[in-house]
């Protein structure tokens, strides 16, 4: 299998590019590295991943027996299987603490796997042709504080497959939902699309309460990203 990703990440060691994790988002000074489980397509992008990430100080890259202790899992994948989900799904169930974060980097995915992969933890996708591994770091980073990196169209996809009543999820009662107004009118502008700049201006709020209702009520509700908590608030018929 031609895996384009791989080429980049034998193109991008040390000493020819700027040092994995050097730039963008980093860890504080005293951070623990982030113990990183690895799931590739096929050996060859699976060797050359390693030979990279093993030299992010960042992070702990994790061996397959060690993948209970993941914090994140880094997905490199052509096209995204019930196989690819599956694997997924085992790392999650078997960790030892909170739920990984998932970072996937593949061509595209369905809509039916997207839902899948989200209600399982995944917090960014990132396409495959424009992925070199400098970001995957970077979105791999960024999963410690919370940040999701998913595509514009991917949300209104998975807001769509939702409201189709077609993602194999069992509805909630709109009475047990727990969120108040504030957050439902936040939402109800994420799932029609609207970067945080654009709620902020239509609420009369800063950005940075938008971020801090955001983050509050996903941390409450026990959600993982913007993209979970608009299909949690769809499914409960408040969006």
């Amino acid at each position: 299998m031609s895996f384009t990703l791989g080429d980049r990440i034998l193109s991008a060691t040390p000493g020819r590019h700027q040092p994995p994790g050097s730039s963008g988002t980093r860890l504080k000074r005293d951070a623990a590295p982030i113990p990183l489980a690895l799931l590739a397509s096929d050996p060859m992008t699976e060797d050359c991943a390693i030979a990279y990430l093993s030299q992010s100080p960042p992070l702990r890259l994790l061996s397959r027996d060690q993948s209970s202790e993941a914090e994140a899992v880094l997905v490199l994948a052509s096209t995204v299987t019930g196989d690819t989900l599956t694997s997924i799904e085992g790392i999650v169930r078997e960790a030892s603490g909170a739920t990984p974060s998932v970072v996937l980097v593949a061509d595209s995915i369905s809509r039916s796997h997207l839902v899948r992969a989200i209600s399982h933890g995944l917090i960014s996708f990132l396409p495959r042709p424009q992925a070199g591994m400098e970001r995957v770091v970077q979105a791999v980073l960024a999963t410690r504080a919370g940040h999701a990196d998913l595509p514009q169209p991917m949300v209104k996809a998975l807001i769509e497959q939702i409201r189709s009543g077609d993602d194999g999820q069992t509805g909630t009662d709109p009475g047990s939902a727990g969120l108040n107004r504030r957050e439902i009118n936040v939402l109800s502008l994420v799932a029609d699309g609207l970067a945080t700049s654009e709620i902020a201006q239509q609420l009369n709020y800063s950005e940075k309460t938008i971020k801090n209702i955001l983050h509050s009520m996903t941390v409450r509700v026990g959600l993982r990203n913007r993209a979970h908590a608009v299909a949690y608030a769809i499914r409960a018929g408040i969006v």
